[in-house]
């Protein structure tokens, strides 16, 4: 997390420790953070991009996958 330059947490609230941490520790280093999730999170506000809906919909797409 610590060198990261960008962070994707799909298919999670960020509610439940230690995991919910991370995406702090990599937007304190510098790094963007891309959320994907069918609900609001905690770090939507600091996410350079939020995208709503299925991981399985949403994430091929954004990564070329078939």
């Amino acid at each position: 997390m610590r060198a990261c330059d960008l962070l994707v947490v799909a298919g999670t609230s960020l509610e439940v420790q230690p995991v919910a941490s991370l995406p702090l520790v990599a937007l304190r280093n510098g790094a963007q953070l891309l959320v994907v999730n069918l609900q609001p999170t905690d770090y939507d506000p600091f996410a350079a991009f939020v995208f709503r809906g299925t991981c399985g919909a949403i994430l091929p797409e954004l990564f070329g996958v078939d």
